[in-house]
């Protein structure tokens, strides 16, 4: 009698008066989850941050591991032609330069879509004239036109215009096309021609090139353009290039002819 109770505290659970016993907090929100996939997130970035650098700097290197031995070959293989050798010997090293000019055409082609890629392309743009430029390709796909028996023929229209824009990027697109309508196009058919058709004034450039062959569904190829790791198909890429150059792209059925415009004064040029 007269002796105090005591207060017994359970295992697990505090007074009242202490403030320990009570319930842990709810989180609705899901703060914990969330980060929890944060982090996972960020390590999954991580990782393809670097997968990415792998393959620009892989793909930096083999571009430019190919092209200093390419361009080694082609130069000796045109020194070989200026000898005296029989018709089969030139037919041999004709075939030869087509083969090493088309892998240089493709190693190209690959470094200039690296290039957009990257946002690395600077563009250099200056004073040419197309219609030298145009000239100038053409004379660089002779051995392909003349071992195949191709014509290309070009309508020249009247009077000199020069184009302010980046030549480097305006000789490959007009290469890529013809080569295309030669290759894809025509089929290497002796019998069909390209024609190129261009008209140039102070506001813009319009040019049309046109092959003799059945032309090709542009939405099929346009859609194994956008996995570029499908396929290795030059043609895919040398379209990728062309749609980021010119201002305007029309593809005219049944797909053996495009027209393309390039704004004089373009902030693209």
């Amino acid at each position: 009698m007269g002796q105090r109770a005591e207060r017994v505290s359970l295992p697990g659970k505090a007074s009242s008066a202490e403030g320990v016993g009570e319930p842990p907090k709810a989180d609705p929100l899901g703060n914990h989850k969330l980060d929890k996939e944060l982090g996972r997130l960020k390590r999954a970035n991580s990782r393809l941050r670097k997968m990415e650098k792998f393959r620009v700097d892989l793909t930096h290197m083999i571009i430019h591991d190919l092209k200093g031995p390419l361009a080694e070959v082609i130069a000796n293989l045109s020194l070989l032609q200026e000898e005296q050798l029989s018709a089969i010997q030139q037919d041999y090293i004709s075939s030869a330069m087509l083969g090493a000019e088309e892998i240089l055409r493709r190693v190209q082609n690959i470094l200039e879509i690296y290039r957009l890629e990257t946002k690395k392309k600077m563009i250099r743009q200056a004073l040419f004239d197309p219609l030298e430029a145009i000239e100038r390709v053409v004379e660089g796909l002779s051995t392909l036109a003349s071992m195949r028996g191709v014509s290309i023929r070009i309508h020249r229209p009247e009077g000199a215009h020069l184009l302010f824009a980046d030549k480097d990027l305006f000789h490959r697109v007009v290469l890529n096309l013809l080569a295309n309508a030669i290759e894809h196009g025509n089929k290497y058919d002796s019998q069909k021609n390209v024609f190129i058709n261009f008209e140039i004034d102070s506001h813009q450039l319009k040019i049309s090139i046109q092959d003799e062959g059945e032309g090709f569904n542009i939405q099929n190829l346009k859609r194994n353009v956008e996995d570029l790791n499908q396929d290795f198909n030059i043609r895919g890429r040398g379209l990728l290039l062309i749609e980021n150059y010119m201002d305007v792209v029309e593809f005219i059925p049944p797909g053996n002819k495009i027209n393309m415009i390039k704004y004089i004064n373009s902030k693209q040029s």
